[in-house]
């Protein structure tokens, strides 16, 4: 991604009530695609000032918090799920949470993850529906560049939603073509 942090092993670390995190986060997990879907997910972190902001596909949410290091950083869905679908088991009260390049601790429980990364403080730019069909998705690339899609999260639905419409276009001619057979004399 092109505003990657590179070199730098500058942690972003803040803390938030468990249950403010838990009311918080209830909608990003409602609903939400589960297998390969939810792997072309992210969710974005940024801490900065007293607040917390989580922002993936077309959900947001900000709690107040308790910033040491702000920053910004993008986490797997699957992963986030994992961590934050419930807080409580983490922390009663508070939850410290650190985020590094490749790392994350959430109160006791440290998970290494190199897709785990620490990004420039920024806006994400583009933004989708969960449910939007390819060609909604397609179109993206019309107003925004592959480094814009990938800052936003978004690069890796707009290449699964090519490949699906490469193969709904190359599927019925590769199926014509086994089908043909010699003429009849």
């Amino acid at each position: 991604m092109a505003n990657r942090m590179t070199g730098c092993k500058m942690a972003i670390d803040f803390s938030v009530d468990s249950e403010d995190l838990r009311q918080a986060l209830k909608p990003f997990f409602a609903g939400r695609a589960r297998g390969k879907a939810a792997a072309l997910e992210y969710v974005d972190v940024k801490a900065q000032k007293d607040e917390i902001e989580f922002v993936s596909t077309a959900i947001a949410a900000t709690i107040p918090g308790e910033v040491i290091s702000s920053g910004c950083a993008r986490i797997p869905f699957r992963l986030f799920e994992t961590l934050f679908r419930k807080p409580q088991r983490l922390a009663e009260g508070r939850l410290s949470i650190q985020i590094r390049e490749g790392q994350i601790q959430a109160g006791p429980m440290t998970v290494n993850s190199p897709d785990v990364s620490v990004l420039l403080i920024g806006a994400r730019i583009a933004d989708l529906p969960l449910d939007a069909p390819p060609l909604e998705t397609l179109a993206l690339t019309l107003r925004f560049s592959d480094e814009e899609l990938a800052d936003s999260g978004l690069l890796a639905r707009v290449e699964a939603a090519q490949r699906r419409t490469d193969d709904l276009i190359d599927g019925p001619q590769n199926s014509c073509n086994r089908s043909e057979s010699p003429a009849m004399t």
